[in-house]
């Protein structure tokens, strides 16, 4: 989805957002289980709250359903709210 990743680049390209990411993974090669998987170890995965990319996917299909302009984030607590701020900026949804 070309024009969903022109907005993330330009959201990772402002560096105050960029300081503020931790780790990062896109949900290509393996879909939500592995990006989330490669960034922190022993989470709770509520795959009702993932974003779908197509209507009608069940666990399995949505667990590792690939796609580079989804993208796993990991900020401080403290930061979640510029976060999710500049993201809404870049009409992303967050």
């Amino acid at each position: 989805n070309p024009p969903e990743e022109r907005k993330i680049q330009r959201l990772f390209r402002d560096g105050e957002v960029t300081r503020m990411i931790k780790r990062c993974n896109d949900f290509g090669a393996g879909g939500v289980s592995v990006a989330i998987g490669e960034l922190a170890d022993g989470l709770e995965i509520n795959l009702d709250l993932v974003p779908k990319k197509y209507d009608g996917l069940d666990g399995t299909e949505l667990a590792i359903s690939e796609s580079q302009e989804r993208m796993a984030v990991v900020v401080a607590k403290e930061d979640a709210d510029k976060f999710l701020a500049a993201a809404d900026k870049e009409n992303l949804m967050a």
